[in-house]
């Protein structure tokens, strides 16, 4: 028996196996290369997407923190002003209670410092009377003693009126201070004036500053 077109036959056969398991083995190649490119790109992907849940996340939590401390704050704040109007509702009672034990206080002390006052305001007025007596022809001044105080009226001032008067009351407290409690016409700087010349102790150079600024309203006027 003649073997060799058989022969033939299987190694055609071989062949076309060996054809069809390379390109089975080419075509697997392919799949399994496309299969792991959307792998990769399926894995970056959810990569990225739990990248982005973890920001969210975190976001919210730090939101959550925030309304945590806001509603924190605002309890804290809601305990203070139950806090507050809790003592404004007591405050009247204890204003009533406070004011009764100051004004026997101040009777008290009102009494006390009467006596020693009177004694005072006279020896302070002609203190300041004394001092007032030099300056007094020069400046066109002339002054009153009027309880506690000293009433200054400048006059040759105005040059359109030179018998109109500007005024000003000044005491000298027990401290040795000045104060003004009386002034016509405002003069816009008087508090300066008054540290100054109670910080320096030089009277004549405070009532020529007042004279001086006496002027300056009389000429604005």
């Amino acid at each position: 028996m003649d073997i060799g077109p058989v022969a033939a036959d299987v190694a055609e056969l071989r062949r076309h196996c060996d054809l069809w398991k390379r390109a089975c083995g080419m075509s697997l190649d392919r799949a399994r290369a496309s299969h792991q490119g959307a792998l990769a790109e399926l894995s970056g992907r959810l990569e990225a997407k739990t990248a982005r849940v973890r920001e969210l996340e975190k976001a919210a939590s730090d939101r959550d923190t925030r309304i945590e401390n806001c509603r924190s704050h605002l309890d804290g704040l809601l305990r203070e002003l139950d806090k507050f109007r809790s003592e404004e509702e007591q405050q009247p009672k204890r204003l009533k209670l406070d004011n009764e034990f100051l004004l026997k206080e101040n009777r008290a002390l009102s009494n006390r410092e009467a006596v020693l006052n009177e004694a005072k305001a006279g020896k302070q007025v002609k203190k300041l009377a004394a001092r007032v007596e030099a300056y007094a022809s020069a400046l066109g001044l002339r002054y009153e003693i009027q309880g506690d105080r000293v009433l200054f009226v400048f006059s040759l001032i105005d040059a359109s009126d030179p018998s109109r008067e500007f005024r000003f009351g000044l005491a000298l407290q027990p401290d040795d201070t000045y104060t003004v409690d009386f002034c016509e016409p405002p003069v816009p700087n008087m508090e300066s004036l008054l540290a100054e010349v109670n910080r320096s102790g030089q009277f004549a150079r405070f009532v020529r500053s007042m004279r001086r600024e006496f002027r300056k309203a009389a000429q604005s006027s």
